[in-house]
């Protein structure tokens, strides 16, 4: 499960550009769930039910349930719970695992130069010495 939770974060970073959708920062993005992964199995690795948040945005959001609604759109927030509440999306967790690792694969030159670049910025700040 923690692989297919790694892939999963990874593959959402990636696919939003290393970028907060909701502020534009760069700095510690994190991949924030719309509905919560704990609340229905089949929608923790759902492509539709993530994007890429700062951590500071995915806590404000995780706080203010109607304002994280409100931001994501209540038809698709409202069609998605309806979606994943009615069970009848089926996942198995290591097809999933696997899909999300080949998409991490095609975007592994991008979250490799991404790397590349904390890494240079750390350097910079003297944070690995």
């Amino acid at each position: 499960r923690k692989l297919a939770d790694d892939a999963m974060s990874l593959y959402v970073r990636c696919r939003g550009g290393w970028v907060c959708a909701k502020c534009g920062t760069e700095k510690n993005i994190q991949c924030a769930h719309i509905i919560p992964k704990g609340a229905y199995p089949s929608g923790r690795y759902r492509d539709d039910n993530a994007l890429a948040l700062c951590s500071g945005c995915h806590r404000y959001y995780t706080a203010r349930f109607m304002e994280w609604r409100e931001f994501i759109g209540p038809d698709t927030h409202d069609g998605l719970h309806k979606l994943l509440s009615q069970g009848v999306v089926k996942w198995d967790l290591t097809a999933e695992a696997q899909r999300y690792l080949l998409l991490v694969a095609r975007n592994y030159p991008q979250a490799q130069e991404r790397l590349e670049a904390l890494n240079r910025q750390a350097e910079a700040l003297e944070l690995w010495k």
